[in-house]
């Protein structure tokens, strides 16, 4: 069962139908001691694998005008099946200079380094597979069956954020609808 939205601590009681949900935060904002928009909900130098077995850091993908990264919690679609859904918008993202990364837990190693995914993002190119392999670059974790998506400049501050349910039919619009308004933010 997982706790409805709202910004703030979120704890889980040892009953699993009690939550408690402390103070009203603004979103991201328990993650570092700092203002809300200069917070990520990744730590920008952790070490990153790429389906190819090469460790990258984000911002070593970033285009040159940022970067979408989309932290995707357990139980989430396999990397073949993100690489072939957003293909399209992935690489719409790329032309403005906008690279689209999807970062899975280290868990999640086999939905990133089966050899369909690696075979998917070596075609595709648009977008990343990223697995997290020291398990340090979630800051704050991504519930499982759910999307964390942040929108950084080329200077890496956050942009614009957005966390999606995978339980919810509408999930896979949602998440597009945030990267067209990412594209439509960074247009000139």
């Amino acid at each position: 069962m997982k706790p409805p939205r709202a910004h703030g601590i979120i704890m889980q009681s040892t009953f699993p139908y009690l939550w408690i949900i402390i103070g009203e935060l603004p979103p991201f904002s328990e993650l570092a001691g700092g203002f809300a928009e200069d917070v990520v909900m990744f730590d920008l130098d952790g070490a990153l694998l790429l389906p190819d077995r090469r460790l990258v850091r984000l911002r070593e993908i970033s285009g040159n005008r940022g970067l979408v990264a989309v932290g995707v919690g357990r139980g989430g679609e396999r990397g073949f099946q993100m690489v072939h859904r957003f293909h399209e918008v992935g690489e719409q993202l790329a032309a403005g200079g906008i690279h689209l990364a999807f970062v899975y837990p280290r868990e999640s190693s086999r939905h990133v380094l089966d050899a369909i995914s690696v075979a998917s993002a070596r075609f595709r190119r648009h977008p990343s597979l990223l697995l997290d392999v020291d398990g340090q670059c979630f800051r704050q974790g991504v519930w499982p069956r759910s999307l964390e998506a942040v929108h950084l400049d080329q200077d890496m501050k956050r942009l614009a954020g957005v966390g999606i349910d995978l339980q919810d039919t509408s999930w896979e619009s949602e998440l597009r609808a945030f990267l067209t308004r990412c594209q439509m933010e960074t247009s000139p």
